[in-house]
């Protein structure tokens, strides 16, 4: 028989170690504290993981049957079944990332040529806005020089309005 913590005793009966407490306090498992406050269990060597003590805590009683060999075989499947779902959704998520690359580099590539076709624009507004502004100087001269060519001859020639 062993003095076991409550750790060392859910280790080796493979539950938690709030199992552990909850079957001292129901009287399932002999404990005793120490002088520290510390619960120590009184286990025989032979207490098998998954077999809760007696309330005399002479022997081990199974609480579940052993797992028969279809349901490890139903487990392995399931377990099979989602590791191929892994590597599809990986899979997947390789494809999307690769999209979203393709769409990134196609944006960036997008967002530069509009950038230059903004410059272009830019720089045909200055080259139409000073056309605009030459033509409207030609215009004056032209109105002036048709001012001039309207007033009578002997006006032109003595410099009179």
């Amino acid at each position: 028989m062993a003095r076991l913590g409550i750790m060392e005793a859910a280790v080796r009966l493979g539950v938690s170690t709030d199992t552990i407490r909850r079957r001292v306090r129901k009287g399932e498992l002999p404990a005793i504290r120490d002088n520290h406050g510390q619960w120590r269990l009184d286990l025989p060597d032979d207490a098998a993981p998954g077999m809760p003590m007696q309330p005399g805590g002479s022997s081990p009683v199974p609480t579940t049957p052993p797992v028969h060999v279809a349901m490890q075989d139903a487990y392995a499947a399931m377990v099979g079944t989602l590791r191929l779902q892994v590597v599809d959704l990986q899979a997947r998520l390789n494809q999307a990332e690769a999209r979203e690359a393709e769409v990134r580099g196609l944006a960036e590539r997008q967002g530069r040529e509009l950038t230059a076709a903004v410059a272009r624009a830019s720089i045909a507004e200055g080259e139409a806005r000073g056309a605009r502004e030459a033509a409207a100087v030609e215009v004056r001269v032209v109105r002036e020089l048709l001012a001039e060519a309207r007033r009578p001859a002997w006006r032109r020639w003595l410099g009179l309005l």
